[in-house]
């Protein structure tokens, strides 16, 4: 696919790929007899893009995602996300020829823990317009967070293991 259909279709390219992030972690599940719920905010003003709940862990998700080739360094994330009490941020890294995720790359805490940062502790994005004066405000609700506070992971079944615990990593 041409990189300009990336960008043409870039929303259509994120639902697509939130779906088969889903998929992937559910078919890991399923090989394990487990069946955790999955819940899709109806408003997308939460700081998460999906739910995932297996016994006593949920996870507030945002995802994001960039093609393997990106020189991506840092992504922008509601400080609602934060404030969750085991949200996190799963980057997901995929060749933008067929989908395939190549890596995830991972920020949270352990299961049924905070994320290890506050929003304190992460600089204030900027909007990427500017306004009539030639100015880019700050966006108070969203923070900038680096590539360098994410664990890189190279499979569904280490990013689960981080989600839920080493248990469910097999």
């Amino acid at each position: 696919m041409a990189q300009s259909d990336h960008n043409l279709r870039s929303s259509y390219r994120e639902m697509l790929l939130n779906h088969l992030f889903v998929g992937e972690v559910l078919r890991h599940f399923w090989r394990q007899g487990k069946y955790p719920d999955v819940l899709w905010p109806a408003v997308d003003d939460s700081g998460y893009d999906v739910v995932l709940d297996l016994g006593k862990i949920t996870r507030h998700v945002q995802l994001k995602a960039s093609h393997a080739r990106s020189s991506t360094a840092r992504v922008p994330v509601s400080t609602k996300l934060l404030d969750k009490p085991c949200g996190c941020v799963v980057w997901m890294v995929f060749d933008d020829d067929t989908l395939d995720f190549k890596q995830f790359r991972w920020f949270g805490g352990a299961p049924g823990k905070k994320p290890r940062l506050t929003k304190d502790d992460l600089k204030i994005a900027k909007h990427t317009r500017a306004n009539a004066a030639g100015v880019k405000g700050d966006r108070q609700g969203v923070r900038v967070l680096p590539k360098a506070k994410f664990d890189q992971l190279d499979s569904v079944s280490e990013l689960v293991g981080r989600l839920f615990g080493a248990k469910y990593e097999r």
